[in-house]
């Protein structure tokens, strides 16, 4: 027992302000196999690291326990314990500086009658008896899409670009593993199947992200694996998706799972979307987006939340699509809004001040319309209050951060038949 803990002294001032239940309940196997912390603190270096300090990863053939009880993470759960983030929470500690909501807070709540006691039974010495909840699989880098935001270790369609455009407005850390990115020998192995069925049985939430998992032919081998070992009727299944794709072979296995989430990722209303996340069409996502908000009782969809990765693209016209949204009845009617931190060229420091001035302004007439409508979640208010607040004149911004922009959109929409100023007129002054 973690001394000086108990049940009836959990100090929920002390705790409270960092500690995160998924160090103790979740597993997150990433896109190039490697066991890290959660998906929330992948750009901030979260990869759980062994005796020898070398990333863990799938094909080590490690235990459930020995990934979880390593010294990273023993080390880990301690300083959440004691009052300290880890450099891997900086998303979540930036987020709640900034009076949003959390990923920490929300699976904080949603596992909030257990936390008590996993802090009672972690050992002084920050070791635990793991039992994985959660699970979370990011099943390599197999997608339809290649977004402007994203890299080859995401989606092989990004591979060719990397070898079109200039180095100096591609992020470094993906141009030397280049050519590791053209396979995924971890997502054949028989290591990852059995991990995933030694994790199965005690396993009540499991999450699937891209690549593109509606596009990967291991998530439908994992769901029949799941039916097969009668696991199923317990477990809540969710995605990441980009909904381009919706086939009738997907839909009839979600109708033996308990209940399904969708996360949709879209990140402006029609054209802006396809200008983002080439080859998307918004018909087509459009489509399969009313299908589901008039069908999602018949395969056990509990909820349908639009997910938008706010950066310097859309910041100008979110508007729309909040508005396009209004329409819908069971989908969310509001997105939940993520700010983009990389590639910095991207995000919303990138904007020019005078559009900054604008952007607030467009924020706070959203959230003056929300103000209106009833059943909308406040951690999505609160995420939206979080993307005005971060849209802060910033004196000591780089200038040479929007050339850097320019230069990337011009060479990457040169590449793939795209225009920015057709989406982004705004921005036409500034660039000349």
């Amino acid at each position: 027992m973690l001394q000086g803990v108990a049940i009836s002294k959990f100090d929920k001032e002390k705790f409270g302000k960092t500690f995160c239940v998924l160090p103790w309940i979740h597993s997150f196997i990433n896109l190039g196999g490697e066991h890290q912390v959660c998906c929330t603190g992948e750009e901030f270096s979260n990869y759980i690291l062994d005796e020898n300090n070398k990333r863990m990863n799938v094909l080590d053939n490690k235990s459930v326990d020995d990934v979880m009880n390593s010294q990273y993470m023993k080390d880990f759960r301690l300083k959440l314990l004691a009052g300290e983030f880890p450099n891997a929470c900086t998303r979540c500690a930036v987020t709640e500086k900034n009076d949003g909501i959390s990923r920490r807070c929300i699976e904080n709540d949603q596992y909030s009658e257990l936390v008590e006691d996993l802090i009672e039974e972690t050992k002084e010495d920050g070791e635990i008896d793991p039992k994985i909840i959660h699970s979370d699989y990011r099943l390599g880098n197999i997608c339809n899409l290649k977004c402007r935001m994203c890299n080859p270790r995401a989606t092989k369609k990004w591979i060719k670009d990397y070898s079109i455009l200039s180095e100096d407005v591609l992020p470094q850390e993906f141009l030397s593993k280049i050519d590791s990115y053209k396979e995924s020998p971890w997502l054949d192995s028989e290591i990852l199947t059995d991990d995933f069925r030694k994790k199965l049985p005690t396993m009540t939430r499991l999450h699937f992200g891209g690549g593109e998992p509606l596009y990967n032919p291991k998530m439908l081998e994992m769901l029949r694996i799941s039916i097969e070992m009668g696991h199923a009727h317990k477990l809540t299944i969710s995605y990441n998706t980009n909904l381009t794709i919706l086939n009738n072979e997907i839909l009839d296995l979600w109708k033996q799972f308990k209940s399904v989430k969708l996360l949709i990722s879209i990140d402006g209303f029609g054209e802006l979307n396809d200008y983002i996340r080439p080859p998307s069409k918004w018909g087509v996502i459009d489509k399969n987006l009313k299908f589901l908000d008039t069908h999602h009782a018949d395969y056990n969809i509990e909820e349908i939340i639009v997910s938008t990765t706010v950066q310097i693209n859309n910041v100008l016209h979110l508007d729309k699509l909040f508005n396009y949204l209004c329409d819908f009845s069971f989908v969310e009617r509001c997105p939940n809004l993520i700010a983009l931190y990389f590639p910095q060229q991207l995000s919303l420091i990138t904007l020019p001040k005078p559009l900054t001035i604008l952007a607030k302004f467009k924020i706070d007439s959203i959230l003056e319309k929300i103000k209106k409508q009833d059943g909308v979640q406040e951690f999505m208010i609160q995420n939206l209050r979080q993307i005005r607040e971060s849209l802060k004149i910033r004196e000591s911004q780089d200038p040479k951060l929007f050339e850097k922009f320019v230069k990337f959109s011009r060479e990457y929409d040169n590449a793939n038949g795209l225009d920015l100023l057709s989406v982004n007129p705004e921005f036409e002054k500034f660039i000349s």
